[in-house]
């Protein structure tokens, strides 16, 4: 499994991909999930006010889940807990062609491959990358 998180100009975590193998030397986009939120504070908190998770099959079938925070307050699980919100929750459901969301894996250290995907979902790659060596935060038992 592979894991690729985008970052806003603010250095916001807005978006997580998951990665897994699928063919010979290729990475499926089986799981793309996007926060929004409205401030620092509920961006220091973990309470987003939308995430949007889309889930594709091995055979292109494609899922997308739209949660909406409710009231402030009315969520307070973290943000890779939380999967419902107290508002209705739409998923719109169709076929694409699994090519959409592959991209070859890469070597140690070659993170250029991920460009296209991401150019793919609107973002526009950074001139140049930092790379930080972080401790993972715990959120939890599982």
């Amino acid at each position: 499994m592979w894991r690729v998180y985008l970052f806003d100009d603010r250095s916001w975590r807005t978006q997580m991909i998951d990665l897994k193998p699928h063919g010979t030397g290729m990475l499926l986009a089986r799981w793309n999930t996007r926060w929004e939120f409205s401030n620092e504070q509920e961006y220091s908190s973990d309470k987003w006010d939308a995430q949007e998770t889309t889930t594709v099959s091995a055979d292109g079938q494609v899922e997308v889940k739209s949660v909406f925070a409710g009231p402030r307050g009315a969520s307070t699980e973290p943000l890779h807990t939380r999967t419902s919100g107290p508002s209705s929750t739409p998923v719109r459901r169709f076929a694409a062609p699994v090519e959409s969301f592959l991209c070859p894996a890469p070597e140690f250290g070659d993170w250029q491959v991920f460009v296209p995907f991401l150019a793919q979902q609107g973002h526009e790659p950074a001139t140049t990358v930092v790379l930080n060596d972080v401790s993972p935060r715990y959120r939890g038992s599982n």
